[in-house]
């Protein structure tokens, strides 16, 4: 993310959580899950597989020590928000939700592909 919005990103975070420590950093994911230990809560919603399931992955060797981790994605061509709570070795992980990853999710959202419907936004009236 560039800088200008990575700094956004973090002033608005911080201006509507004022009680929350929030750090915006040019930083690899995978090169700071190290660091992630420290976090009460890792929030990823990227939206992107591979590293969701490299914090799984990490955060499952590195059990009970690593904070919870909460995942967040759109599924069906974005008209549902899914997420995720992983808290420790007696819940379900990412992985355990998705087991083959090439495969299907355990629990679908949408109900089949062939149902969805998808229409665009009325244009603006301004």
């Amino acid at each position: 993310m560039h800088a200008t919005r990575r700094k956004a990103a973090a002033t608005r975070s911080s201006a509507i959580l004022p009680y929350l420590e929030v750090a915006a950093e040019p930083l690899d994911a995978l090169q700071a899950l190290g660091l992630l230990s420290r976090c009460a809560l890792v929030i990823d919603a990227t939206g992107e597989e591979a590293l969701s399931i490299a914090l799984n992955h990490h955060a499952v060797r590195h059990r009970p020590s690593f904070p919870p981790i909460l995942y967040v994605w759109l599924a069906g061509n974005g008209s549902i928000a899914q997420s995720l709570l992983c808290d420790g070795p007696d819940h379900a992980c990412y992985k355990c939700m998705k087991p083959e990853l090439a495969g299907q999710p355990r629990y679908r959202a949408v109900r089949s592909e062939n149902n969805l419907r998808l229409d665009s936004n009325a244009s603006c009236g301004d």
